[in-house]
């Protein structure tokens, strides 16, 4: 059931339009009479607007769209000055207003008006400041992680697409996952096979097994390496040419990143070790130390949400369908919530299928693939549902306070599947 905000008659609407440097305001008093005007972004306009509205003895409701990250100071500001602060869907602004306009023309005075218009009609959402409500230090952290992981695998693409396939080529058999350390360190000190056949064997062993460090099987991976470097087929370049300078400017900076996220993780684990949320969800098959920190910095407290269908539908996994007449099309996700959670549901939903057997999640993907287990699209439906499954379970374990508990689903008599006892119920 929607929930509408109460009516309020007597109150003070604010619609900003908000841009990088300089905003646009439009003022409303109960009576219906505007102002419109332009206030620069720093403190002394803020300030001669807040004693503006303060004046007024009214209550002051202010709408924004939220705009990348320029809106959070002036929500910040306001929210802290004990100000009511609405957010405006960037869909509905856009759709309103070209029904209004009968036109896709825009302009900063015409959004800002359309914003009013909104929030007249109530049609408005609750728009929440990770810095005011105390989760943006998780948001930094998880989003700083997430950008040095973009920059950790671009730098691995094109060790292994550019570098190796020039120089190198034999040597990508050994990069095993996208932190090997010791083959980082390797390639560091020998990047191209010429640097490594200048000694025999023993003395290459002699320099590398300080190197590798503690390494299973140690004495085969070095005699493999030399083997390789004295088989290559790669370009043959001087070892102090800029060629090698670079190959090895590319590996010091993929270890660099490797060991930032190495630093980043302890640093999440120590400070979310006493969190209970976080540990909940750790409780959970398919959510590690990074899905929870993404969840928690994303949703913040999930307790803000009533009930399961407010959270799936702020995570984008509600359904929907489009209907005209008789006609009735498929239902699937509407995609209008958060992409970032919709994501590390989905990731979690796949670690909860492929990595651990013996869930709920695992037996709910394996009844929807039951009837034609080799199709691709079914497949892809099913971890869509476990995803939504992990989602539900998330909130009903928080709003609870429980950890997971695994527990094979049961059928009812009638055919129906029971859920989980200890995990659907919390979902009631």
């Amino acid at each position: 059931m929607t929930e509408l905000q109460p009516k309020v008659t007597e109150r003070v609407l604010v619609a900003v339009d908000v841009a990088k440097y300089e905003h646009v305001v439009f003022v409303s008093d109960p009576s219906g009479a505007t102002e419109s005007f332009r206030i620069k972004n720093r403190r002394a306009d803020f300030d001669q607007l807040r004693e503006k509205l303060v004046a007024t003895g009214l209550p002051v409701q202010i709408g924004l769209e939220p705009t990348c990250s320029f809106h959070r100071n002036i929500c910040y500001y306001f929210l802290s000055h004990g100000f009511e602060v609405r957010g405006i869907s960037t869909l509905v602004l856009a759709r309103t207003r070209e029904a209004l306009h009968n036109s896709w023309d825009k302009n900063d005075f015409k959004d800002a008006d359309v914003i009013l218009y909104l929030m007249r009609q109530g049609m408005t959402q609750t728009l929440s400041e990770p810095f005011y409500i105390g989760y943006n230090h998780l948001q930094e952290l998880s989003k700083t992680y997430e950008q040095i992981v973009h920059r950790k695998t671009k730098i691995q693409h094109s060790i292994i697409n550019h570098y190796l396939p020039i120089y190198f080529p034999e040597a990508h058999v050994f990069f095993r996952g996208s932190r090997t350390l010791w083959f980082n360190r390797m390639l560091k000190h020998f990047p191209v096979p010429s640097l490594v056949i200048q000694y025999t064997f023993d003395e290459f062993l002699q320099i590398a097994s300080p190197i590798l460090g503690k390494v299973p099987y140690k004495h085969s991976l070095v005699q493999d390496f030399y083997s390789l470097a004295k088989e290559s087929i790669g370009i043959p370049v001087d070892k102090d040419s800029y060629e090698v300078k670079m190959f090895r400017y590319s590996v010091e900076e993929h270890e660099r990143l490797n060991q930032q996220l190495f630093d980043l993780q302890e640093e999440i684990e120590q400070l979310l070790s006493d969190n209970k949320d976080y540990q909940i969800m750790k409780s959970v098959p398919g959510i590690g130390p990074l899905i929870a920190l993404t969840i928690l910095a994303e949703a913040g407290d999930l307790r803000r949400f009533r009930y399961e269908r407010q959270f799936l539908k702020y995570c984008g996994l509600n359904l929907s369908t489009e209907q005209s007449g008789v006609s009735r099309g498929f239902s699937r996700i509407s995609k209008r919530g958060n992409p970032r959670l919709r994501r590390v549901f989905w990731q979690a939903a796949r670690g909860a299928i492929y990595t651990c057997k013996e869930n709920n999640f695992t037996h709910k993907y394996e009844r929807y693939v039951r009837t034609n287990p080799d199709n691709s699209n079914l497949k892809r439906k099913a971890r869509v549902a476990t995803a939504a499954k992990v989602a539900r379970v998330v909130f009903g374990l928080i709003k609870k306070n429980e950890r997971y508990r695994s527990q094979i689903d049961g059928t009812n008599p009638g055919g129906r599947t029971r859920g989980n006892l200890d995990v659907e119920a919390a979902l009631v």
